[in-house]
């Protein structure tokens, strides 16, 4: 998200003015990957733009704070955010958990009821107060907590049991490191971190290597952590179902230029993922870290490195943000892995040039997964409607091709195309490929 396309901040919030200095600080990192740099004239502009952004108390209390008829300094505006973010923090401090939702949740179409746990003893001692008021919890250590919750399914960020923190509505957050978890199961305080990451939603189950300062370098990896990483994939039955892909840019401090890659944009990821192959054209920094990605069947994969700050961008540069990258070898066979027979009239008349993929239909490798902390941000206002089945959905990038569409026959072409580059490279195939469909 860049500084203009921040919302106004309608009351005095802790929690907003955090979110705005957010913003600032992966702007600047973003203009600083670009070679562009600030003075002081880009300064006056930046508090007269990010100022109108403030609730009307902390305006008003920058304003009394110029004593002298000088131009306002960068930094003593930096500083009087900071500032007055903590004393909103000091004064409302954190809230509890919010209740629970006792109202049925509708959706067009369909009907969603959120179950209402009249129960309200405690696992531990059986005694009717919640979780985070009884004795034994708060006797635990952090670790001991966390294992109690993951044990009994409860959203780790509100402690509730009707629901898992992909799903939680709940707008608060750890208070000592701004994860989205609950600060009871935080370790952050003597330096051993479970925590979600505030921008790449990843959530760590073991003990944390050591992080530098600055937040970004983890040295000397030692034990495993692990994140969950889930995907909407689907494939049913005879139906061909359109996975949310999309070209996007990332700027290459190498090439100083963008280099565009096809995502897939997917909401059930609480992770951004890049192959090494892609990560390797970028000449971005790479940060060394142990991390065990799990999936499906609680399957684990081992991620050896992540990139910080990636700068991306939609074709036009009406779009930007900063986003962290888990290094993976692969991310899938080529999506799609059929190329269906599109016989739907509108699909022919529709100009591609205003998709988000304009080669959706074409099998063709996947660079990078855009995970849920980004997903909803770039949906716009607008959908054309194809078929009962298909729609296109607004965004930054494009229209997103979604749905499914009946597979009839259909042909399916496998090539192991790692061995047959060795083979080609090395001399040792002579002859020609031939593909057989199945």
């Amino acid at each position: 998200m860049n500084i203009f396309n921040f919302e106004k901040l309608c009351i005095e919030s802790s929690k907003g003015l955090r979110n705005l200095i957010d913003v600032i600080n992966k702007n600047l990192r973003g203009l600083k990957l670009m070679d562009l740099e600030t003075n002081k004239l880009t300064h006056q502009f930046s508090i007269n733009i990010i100022i109108r952004k403030l609730d009307i108390e902390s305006r008003k209390l920058y304003e009394m704070s110029l004593t002298s008829t000088e131009l306002p300094k960068w930094e003593m505006f930096l500083e009087f955010l900071q500032n007055r973010t903590q004393i909103l923090e000091n004064l409302h401090g954190v809230q509890g958990p919010p209740l629970k939702l006792k109202t049925p949740f509708l959706s067009k179409g369909k009907s969603f009821i959120v179950k209402s746990n009249n129960n309200n003893n405690c696992l531990l001692c059986k005694t009717s107060h919640r979780l985070y008021d009884c004795t034994l919890f708060l006797k635990m250590n952090p670790l001991q907590r966390f294992n109690l919750i993951k044990k009994h399914g409860l959203c780790i960020n509100c402690l509730n049991n009707n629901h898992k923190v992909a799903l939680c509505k709940s707008k608060y957050t750890c208070r000592l490191c701004r994860g989205k978890h609950n600060y009871l199961l935080c370790r952050s305080e003597n330096g051993q971190s479970d925590t979600e990451g505030s921008s790449s939603n990843t959530l760590f189950t073991q003990p944390a290597p050591s992080v530098s300062n600055n937040g970004g370098v983890i040295n000397n990896p030692t034990e495993p952590q692990t994140v969950q990483a889930f995907s909407s994939f689907n494939q049913r039955g005879n139906k061909f179902v359109f996975l949310s892909t999309a070209i996007v840019g990332v700027w290459s401090p190498l090439l100083k230029s963008y280099v565009h890659g096809r995502v897939i944009l997917d909401s059930a990821f609480q992770s951004h993922f890049m192959t090494l192959q892609f990560a390797s054209k970028l000449g971005l920094e790479k940060k060394k870290i142990n991390l065990a990605v799990s999936g499906l069947s609680e399957n684990s994969t081992n991620i050896k490195w992540k990139i910080n700050d990636a700068f991306i961008s939609n074709n036009d540069s009406s779009y930007t943000s900063l986003l962290d990258f888990l290094i993976v070898p692969r991310i899938t066979d080529f999506v799609p892995s059929i190329q269906p027979n599109l016989k739907i009239k509108r699909f022919n008349d529709i100009n591609r040039s205003i998709l988000a993929d304009t080669s959706f239909d074409k099998p063709g490798k996947i660079d990078m997964i855009i995970g849920a902390e980004l997903f909803y941000q770039i949906l716009k206002d607008g959908r054309k409607v194809i078929s009962d089945n298909v729609t296109l959905i607004n965004s930054v990038f494009g229209f997103i091709v979604s749905g499914s569409i009946n597979v009839i026959n259909h042909k399916k072409f496998i090539m192991i195309i790692e061995n047959i580059n060795y083979l080609l490279k090395s001399g040792g195939f002579q002859g020609r490929v031939v593909l057989r469909p199945m």
